[in-house]
């Protein structure tokens, strides 16, 4: 967003002031992003992209990969002796 070139880039002003708004937006609305809090499942990342274009799909996984959290094991419900399977 702060690239001078963008504008040039997007080659519409209407659609690069477009742009800056949904930004402030986001960035008014969104808290930021805190990983511990999507560990602790409190926060869930949000990404954009297209399967069929194979837009941010790389992106979207390398992130994905990055920053999952490793196999941890699970307390069991009360009342359930024992796990058959896991999700």
């Amino acid at each position: 967003i702060d690239d001078p070139g963008l504008q040039a880039l997007i080659g519409d002003d209407e659609l690069y002031a477009q742009l800056i708004d949904d930004v402030e937006v986001v960035d008014e609305l969104m808290p930021k992003f805190d990983i511990q809090a999507v560990h602790a499942g409190e926060q869930t990342p949000v990404f954009f992209g297209s399967a069929m274009n194979n837009f941010g799909v790389q992106l979207f996984l390398d992130a994905f990969m990055e920053m999952g959290a490793a196999p941890t094991a699970r307390a069991i419900e009360s009342g359930e002796e024992f796990v058959s399977g896991a999700v």
